[in-house]
């Protein structure tokens, strides 16, 4: 988010593209499409495109941060 603030699309899209690496390991699919418009907007200097997956991200985030917490306190 500070990349995107700043207008730092390089970062931005060096960010996106290690998150959904991270995303495909936690099957976090919820955020991946998000994530990949992200990378998208950023590599392709689309701020509007980058924008409007920064959003769905903030969507997405909390149901799935509140299923991987509910995974982490569920006992082995």
């Amino acid at each position: 988010e500070a990349a995107m603030a700043r207008g730092d699309l390089g970062a931005v899209a060096l960010a996106t593209h290690a998150a959904r690496n991270s995303g495909l390991m936690l099957d976090a699919r919820p955020l991946l499409g998000a994530l990949a418009d992200i990378e998208t907007g950023a590599r392709d200097h689309d701020r509007d495109v980058a924008s409007a997956g920064l959003a769905r991200l903030r969507a997405a985030w909390p149901p799935l941060r509140h299923r991987l917490e509910a995974e982490a306190a569920t006992p082995d």
